[in-house]
């Protein structure tokens, strides 16, 4: 690949002919942020996750992939990475995104309930904007601990469901309090009321609660350096990072 080259190249075309919906208002939106996310990826989560693990040969497993933009960024790094997501068109883009930056990254479907993986098969699990679009969330928690190797860690981030922010406009749809509505009844209001493509959003964690979950499930749990600028030091500052501030990070180790 030539300095000249855009690597997003080919990734766009895909996805203009195959992920944009012309119908979503939202659409000009979601073009723009599409083409920030491996540069916020690099600069975002992998300066974290480095933070706590050497991505150098490491076996990474990242659940929700999407197209690819944290793959991408962390086989810059050197980890091998597999990414999985439930939509073979995303994995169709993040295939092609991968090509464009001369990564060699594994994408594959599959649902984060179940992960098709042996016990113990990655030193790192990535669990990135994903926890509130699964169906289960103490499935999947259990999954990303059952594939963790013994000393690998799990790094998370979602966003709190009691978090002011999201109340008056929730990060996905830009609308009033839908993120602490059921799934159903948001769906309904989203797309049968106010004429919205697609609803995929499920229900918003608490941080809080992942934690104790994630303790519940053998895990050493802290919080990662991403909230309050690792500024955790005291235990109010550590409850409302994880009860109402708009995203939670959470590192947990398997012992």
């Amino acid at each position: 690949m030539t300095a000249n080259e855009d690597p997003e190249r080919e990734f766009v075309a895909y996805w203009e002919a195959h992920l944009a919906d012309p119908r979503d208002p939202q659409l000009d939106r979601w073009r723009a942020l599409e083409r920030t996310q491996v540069a916020r990826a690099r600069d975002r989560y992998r300066r974290d996750i480095e933070r706590h693990i050497s991505l150098d040969g490491a076996a990474v497993l990242d659940v929700g992939c999407q197209c690819g933009a944290l793959a991408i960024a962390l086989c810059e790094a050197g980890a091998k990475v597999t990414g999985l997501d439930v939509d073979e068109p995303l994995l169709e883009g993040a295939r092609a995104r991968a090509r464009g930056y001369g990564v060699d990254a594994t994408f594959v479907k599959g649902v984060g309930e179940r992960l098709p993986f042996e016990d113990g098969a990655f030193d790192l699990v990535t669990l990135v904007d994903v926890v509130e679009h699964v169906e289960d969330i103490a499935k999947t928690l259990a999954e990303c601990a059952r594939v963790l190797r013994r000393g690998g860690s799990l790094y998370l981030q979602g966003p709190n469901r009691l978090s002011p922010k999201w109340f008056w406009s929730d990060p996905h749809y830009q609308m009033f309090a839908i993120s602490v509505l059921p799934p159903s009844v948001g769906r309904f209001y989203v797309t049968r009321v106010r004429g919205r493509p697609r609803y995929d959003v499920g229900v918003f964690p608490i941080g809080l609660s992942v934690a104790r979950r994630l303790r519940a499930l053998g895990l050493d749990v802290r919080t990662g350096p991403g909230m309050r600028d690792g500024r955790v030091h005291d235990r109010w500052a550590r409850w409302y990072g994880l009860t109402m501030d708009s995203m939670f990070t959470l590192v947990a180790t398997r012992r």
